[in-house]
């Protein structure tokens, strides 16, 4: 019987025919001159020399061709035609003097099309990067263009300024970028200028291309205005802000590249145009934004903004219009000590349904503890949440966080707004919860209900959320002690582990419901965060909650979802599964039989013991080729040794994956030493592969690890790469010493077992046999060092450990 899902993509036994993969193509330089030549061209040393040899009328047309190309393709096509200008253009095969248009058209287009354009431009224009004058050359634009993409300048010279009014936009985008680069380059330095060109003249300049028709000189401008401020008097930088203010409402282009200076600003303007600033940053940018620009030195400091708010509403301020999340946004970053005008806190109330959470966030900073602000928020916020609005019951959680005794006094009404099924559920019985934790005795009535919602929404991802549900619960049993589930008795009686998982403990006392939550995680959860790490070792310390999430943990191997080491949890959680309940296993055999060729041990030992499980249950659901590993025999040689006889393509496949990937974990080396027991053919192709693949990769390849393994697991099974390993570790000497020491690693132990065949090697590729003629330098002495203990090994004189005399003394045709 065909092992199921186990045949496919598996590696041919010898015999088999084997298709070569397709593992390259030809290069660009290729693809570009193979119509020009008659001969076929296929690698790059051919493409070098069609291009020496194509005649120039023949050169220029193709690149008239693949300029149109650029001009009128779009996708693919154009990215195509843009490689092979590229690949022309480094090889200074195109004979042409300015950058065609269409590719100077390319260069603010996102994605590889614009970084293709920009690099054809760095390449045609490099040799000429300071020859002439931009101003008065005929391809002025292209070295305009190429004075903004190449490194920054260190001055900027007279032509450049003439650049910033060029008639040309492509120039004056060009030169703005250029100044900016130069700028940005020297921040810090005492001056950015040299020459005639002063500091305020440089920056007279860029002002008047900030009012620039192009959006690309406007945003360049800006930003290249903003930096030189800090070289000049404190007049410049309102100057510069005033600039930047309006650039926030511009053109997409200009505004994505202000966003950017404004994470980076430092600088103190005058209250009058820092004010503007705000209003335009929460006016256009959002809420978002202004969190992310509030407190320390950033642009809306506490200061700033709490001067900005006090005078709201200003007649003709930006803030009026601004969105009420935005408003709140800024009273939450000036702090509690914001002495909130009326007609801000009316705003706020008057906007709390566009943004409830948020205007709750604001307003509980604002006022006394019984202003009667909060009172009327917690009136319309109740009755948004009873007319169904999910974010007003989130925010009157808000409310029993930061000012529960107002939300206790108007408790009565508050429960009124509150739904336990539906959308609402969770927030309504986070309301209760939350009041729970400060006043108990004011949500008995509805302890039950709310504890209910609680423990079954566990599954909510970060384990402070799934804390600050079980301190609810907590709270909600002792305001009711009959709402406690079972898993959260150990809470309450407080001999729970404090730094545990929840889950882990839930699922000790209730399995089912832990489970549930941690397959609602699994589906959620970033494979590759710590999170999930920890979600699967609670289901490899909890085999019952791991029987409620097999598929899961299944989709974890297939897909070889995170890391490796979360695939060894996942596999030992569905061993565990087995062992617990293997009906929840058997639908997956299939899977799990293909994981006994896996590149881990953990991976290859866990579902063997799966199967096992599940065949010790109903001996018809395994194949008859795994069959035998459900006897119940774990011997040392376990799983290995049952399926020698009956499944050794199995072996062989997972021989393959061991070798092929650089697996920390893979067990290697006690993989190949326990196969060579039962098929030595097999553990010697994987030991010959090895070797293969280690050299291949290079002497820096983790797989010279995995032959260390196999050689200190099975010397003579390592000893038929021997002559390979000494050629690269003296090939890593001569060619690049500091990397010799990884392949001497193997080596060093080969030679402690087989000091004259390894010293043999040693003087056929090196009759010298001294490490000490190595450069003196760090790395290379750490080289030295290991190849020395290796020579001191291999030297005839070099005493054999009476461990390893047998070996060390066996014929010549094994030493």
């Amino acid at each position: 019987m065909l092992l199921d899902g186990f045949e496919p993509g598996r590696r041919p036994l010898s015999g088999e025919p084997v298709v070569a993969p397709v593992t390259d193509v030809a290069p660009p330089l290729a693809r570009f001159v193979a119509p020009l030549s008659d001969d076929p061209v296929e690698t790059r040393a051919a493409a070098e020399d069609a291009v020496r040899d194509a005649p120039d009328e023949r050169l220029t047309a193709r690149i008239e061709t693949l300029i149109g190309d650029v001009a009128t393709t779009d996708g693919r096509e154009r990215v195509e035609a843009l490689e092979l200008l590229y690949a022309a253009a480094a090889e200074n095969a195109v004979p042409l003097d300015v950058t065609p248009l269409p590719v100077l058209d390319l260069l603010e287009t996102p994605g590889r099309a614009g970084m293709l354009a920009a690099v054809i431009v760095r390449e045609l224009a490099y040799d000429r990067l300071d020859t002439g004058d931009p101003a008065d050359v005929p391809d002025r634009r292209q070295r305009a263009e190429h004075f903004g993409l190449e490194k920054a300048r260190s001055d900027v010279e007279p032509s450049v300024l003439d650049a910033l009014s060029a008639d040309d936009p492509h120039v004056r985008a060009g030169a703005a970028r250029g100044v900016f680069k130069m700028a940005w380059s020297r921040r810090g330095l005492p001056s950015i200028t040299t020459g005639d060109i002063s500091g305020p003249e440089l920056f007279e300049h860029l002002m008047g291309a900030t009012d620039d028709e192009d959006p690309r000189v406007r945003a360049y401008a800006t930003l290249a205005a903003a930096l030189v401020v800090t070289h000049l008097d404190d007049g410049a930088v309102d100057s510069a802000l005033s600039a930047v203010a309006p650039a926030i409402e511009d053109d997409p282009v200009v505004r994505d590249r202000v966003e950017w200076l404004l994470s980076t600003w430092s600088e103190d303007g005058s209250a009058a145009v820092v004010s503007d600033l705000i209003g335009a940053v929460a006016g256009t940018l959002g809420p978002e934004w202004v969190d992310r620009l509030s407190g320390g030195r950033r642009l809306l400091d506490s200061e700033s903004v709490e001067a900005t708010l006090a005078e709201f509403p200003a007649s003709g301020s930006a803030l009026e219009a601004a969105p009420t999340a935005s408003l709140a946004a800024l009273v939450t970053a000036a702090g509690d000590s914001l002495d909130a005008p009326d007609g801000l806190v009316e705003r706020l109330l008057d906007g709390i349904e566009d943004a409830p959470v948020a205007v709750t966030e604001a307003l509980v900073t604002v006022g006394g503890p019984d202003a009667s602000h909060l009172e009327t928020a917690v009136r319309r916020l109740t009755a948004l949440s009873s007319e169904g609005t999910v974010a007003a019951t989130e925010a009157l959680v808000e409310f029993g966080t930061a000012r529960p005794n107002v939300l206790a006094t108007n408790w009565d009404t508050v429960v009124t707004g509150l739904d336990f099924e539906g959308e609402r559920a969770i927030p309504s019985a986070r309301v209760v919860g939350t009041m729970a934790l400060t006043d108990p005795e004011t949500v008995t009535d509805t302890a039950s209900v709310a504890a209910t919602v609680l423990y079954e929404a566990l599954d909510v991802s970060g384990a402070d959320r799934r804390r600050e549900r079980m301190d609810m619960l907590v709270a909600l049993a002792a305001a009711d002690p009959t709402a406690a589930p079972p898993g959260v008795d150990p809470f309450v009686d407080d001999t729970a582990d404090p730094d545990r998982e929840i889950l882990a403990v839930v699922a000790e006392a209730d399995p089912s419901t832990a489970g549930t939550a941690l397959a609602s995680l699994l589906s959620t959860v970033d494979p590759t965060s710590r999170e999930y790490w920890t979600l699967l070792g609670v289901l490899e310390e909890c085999p019952t909650a791991a029987t409620h999430v097999v598929e899961q943990l299944v989709t974890v191997l297939v897909r070889r979802e995170g890391h490796g080491n979360r695939r060894d949890r996942a596999a030992a959680a569905v061993a565990g599964a087995a062992a617990t309940d293997p009906t929840t296993v058997e639908p997956h055999v299939g899977t799990l039989v293909t994981l006994l060729a896996d590149g881990r041990a953990t991976v290859r030992e866990s579902a063997a013991e799966a199967l096992g499980a599940v065949g010790e249950h109903d001996p018809d659901a395994l194949p008859p080729a795994v069959a035998t590993l459900s006897d119940g025999d774990r011997g040392e040689d376990w799983p290995v040794a049952p399926l020698a006889a009956s499944a050794p393509r199995l072996l062989e496949q997972a021989v393959h994956n061991a070798v092929a990937g650089p697996y920390h974990g893979s067990g290697v080396g006690d993989l190949l030493s326990t196969v060579a027991a039962y098929h030595p053919d097999i553990a010697a192709d994987g030991t010959t592969r090895l070797v293969e693949r280690a050299d291949a990769v290079g002497p820096t390849s983790s797989r010279w690890d995995l032959l260390e393994q196999v050689a200190e697991s099975n010397p003579e099974l390592a000893a038929l790469g021997l002559e390979q390993v000494v050629e690269n570790v003296v090939s890593a000497v001569e060619e690049s010493h500091r990397l010799a020491r990884l392949p001497a690693a193997p080596l060093a132990v080969l030679a402690d077992y087989y000091p004259r065949r390894t010293w043999a090697l040693l003087e056929q590729h090196d009759p010298e046999c001294d490490p000490s003629s190595l450069p003196d330098r760090a790395s290379e002495r750490r080289a030295e060092e290991t190849l020395t203990a290796v020579v001191s090994a291999a030297s005839p004189d070099a005493p054999i450990p009476e461990s390893r005399r047998s070996l060390a003394d066996e014929p010549a045709e094994h030493d």
